[in-house]
């Protein structure tokens, strides 16, 4: 590689990590400037050397980066076209004999998420179970570890909610299952946003599991998602907190169907006692109540919450919406 092709190299590298940061800083525009800008610069590098290891391995990178921002921004067919390359990029890379694997997986969870949002589903799962043949790989030769651990989880969680939405219940939990298995490992070395993207996968496939009737799994996988919405909070703070909330209204509702009424009241003032008088909860909590009053009083001492107690949750549920309203005024 002469001078002229490693300084087209390092800029596009700069160019990739300028666009990424940007990226997070919410500044698409830039972004997607630096990564263009970026694969112009590369490109010309790879015509003038096609077989260097260096170059491709920039090149994927940055199509990774394009793809990625124009998957987050809603320009799913873009993105394909760039994953796809990118996997083109990552056999070239193994058939040259280097150690790509890690990559390709990574790339497959990509594909796998791109056409999950095109709702091209067996595309997707197809791409999920390459991820996980060759994640589950990497981790039996104990190479690439945690990066292998942290694309099986999220192969694992897109087939559970692939399926869960296919009606494939039963398997949609066994993938789940499986997946978060290496939730303990991943929070443990260095993925603070692990427990977000369970509690997500778990809300998702609870409320699947809740519109068909599967009203125990519903309520168990609902669980699942609070314990880690909880564990989410503990590490990143406010963000999280839709993340909370969420999973604390799912339980009302699951607990409310299967008459755990008490179950249901202490999700209620959970959040309340979390988030404070949002009247989104409070009328969630009135509706709540409302339907309890409607209850024989046989059901409701079943439920663990007596009529007394619904009055009494009834009355100050109303206070606090007055409270709201006159604030207001």
């Amino acid at each position: 590689m002469n001078e002229w092709i490693e300084k087209q190299v390092h800029t596009s590298q700069q160019l990739i990590e300028h666009g990424r940061q940007a990226l997070q800083a919410g500044n698409v525009a830039i972004a997607e400037d630096s990564a263009v800008e970026a694969l112009a610069i590369i490109d010309m590098a790879l015509a003038e050397d096609p077989d260097s290891i260096d170059i491709i391995r920039v090149r994927a990178r940055a199509n990774n980066e394009l793809g990625f921002l124009y998957h987050r921004t809603e320009r799913l067919a873009e993105a394909l076209v760039l994953h796809e390359q990118t996997l083109a990029l990552c056999n070239e890379m193994l058939e040259k004999g280097e150690e790509f694997r890690a990559n390709m997986a990574a790339c497959h969870i990509n594909l796998s998420s791109v056409l999950s949002g095109l709702d091209r589903h067996e595309e997707a799962r197809t791409h999920s179970e390459k991820a996980i043949t060759i994640s589950s790989e990497l981790i039996e030769a104990d190479e690439d570890v945690i990066q292998a651990k942290n694309i099986a989880f999220g192969a694992r969680n897109a087939i559970a909610v692939g399926d869960a939405k296919a009606k494939k219940f039963d398997t949609s939990l066994n993938h789940l299952q499986k997946g978060l298995k290496f939730i303990d490992f991943l929070r443990e070395n260095g993925a603070p946003g692990i427990d977000v993207q369970a509690a997500q996968s778990c809300q998702q496939i609870s409320v699947v599991l809740f519109e068909n009737d599967r009203f125990e799994d519903a309520l168990e996988v609902g669980q699942n998602a609070l314990i880690f919405s909880e564990k989410a909070y503990e590490k990143l703070g406010e963000q999280s907190i839709p993340v909370y909330l969420t999973s604390q209204m799912n339980l009302i509702s699951y607990y409310e169907k299967m008459g755990k009424f008490s179950g249901a009241e202490d999700c209620l003032w959970k959040s309340l006692d979390f988030i404070g008088n949002h009247p989104q909860i409070l009328e969630r909590g009135k509706a709540f109540y409302e339907t309890c009053r409607n209850q024989a009083d046989s059901r409701l001492e079943k439920g663990g919450l007596p009529r007394q107690e619904v009055e009494e949750g009834l009355v100050e549920v109303n206070e606090r919406l007055a409270t709201i309203k006159d604030e207001e005024e």
